[in-house]
């Protein structure tokens, strides 16, 4: 994906307190090779953000993929909805730390968009 091209999908990881949990939602996300997609993950000011920040920092190589740390509690609906605003893909696809994508879910979901 170029920089001025939009993706297809966001995917938008809002988390909290799990750092051994977002390892394997981000992996699920990127097992879905050859689609076209960014990832933005926002930690909601958890007491676990510097080893959420430890478990994504190897990730952030990669162009597509984004982190934010809040420097407040936004509570759930306001760090989806934070998420959402930085989102720049045609369809946003929004998961928790804790959730997982099967390999081709974004092929299959784009299929039948």
């Amino acid at each position: 994906m170029s920089l001025n091209q939009q993706p297809f999908f966001s995917i938008l990881i809002t988390s909290y307190n799990r750092p051994e949990c977002i390892c394997q939602c981000i992996e699920s996300v990127l097992a879905n090779e050859g689609e076209d997609f960014e990832i933005i993950i926002s930690d909601d000011a958890s007491p676990e953000a510097a080893s959420i920040a430890n478990v994504v920092r190897p990730y952030l190589s990669r162009s597509n993929i984004r982190f934010y740390q809040q420097r407040i509690n936004l509570g759930e609906p306001a760090n989806r909805n934070f998420l959402v605003s930085q989102a720049t893909g045609r369809h946003n696809i929004i998961l928790c730390d804790d959730d997982q994508l099967l390999p081709h879910a974004l092929g299959t979901i784009r299929i039948n968009i």
